[in-house]
């Protein structure tokens, strides 16, 4: 599972993944599935500048190293966490992608 929280700049990422190649694969299909369906389209300067060192930071935990990662049963990358209204983006155990701000789905769910 990989959850990708936004509220304006306030960004984090939620994963519960075991190793640092299925972290990766969850991560890029939930970018591309943002990108494909133009959310933020022109700003993604912006949205890799917050997600890719978050993303380096889970990375880094996933080898072993010190990093700022808090470790429960998922990993959080970020100051926005799971408790706020707007989910980005969702990719569970299935592969299966939504994307959600609050109750409104922002494009259809993908299999």
């Amino acid at each position: 599972m990989l959850e990708l929280y936004k509220d304006g700049d306030n960004m984090g990422i939620v994963t519960d993944a075991p190793d640092e190649r299925t972290f990766t694969e969850l991560f890029s299909s939930a970018l591309s599935t943002l990108i494909d369906n133009d959310v933020h389209a022109g700003d993604w300067d912006f949205q890799l500048g917050i997600w890719l060192p978050q993303y380096a930071d889970i990375v880094g935990k996933l080898r072993g190293y010190k990093t700022d990662v808090k470790t429960a049963t998922v990993m959080v990358a970020g100051e926005f966490m799971p408790n706020t209204s707007c989910r980005e983006v969702v990719v569970d155990g299935n592969g299966k992608v939504s994307l959600t701000c609050g109750a409104q789905a922002l494009v259809p769910e993908k299999h």
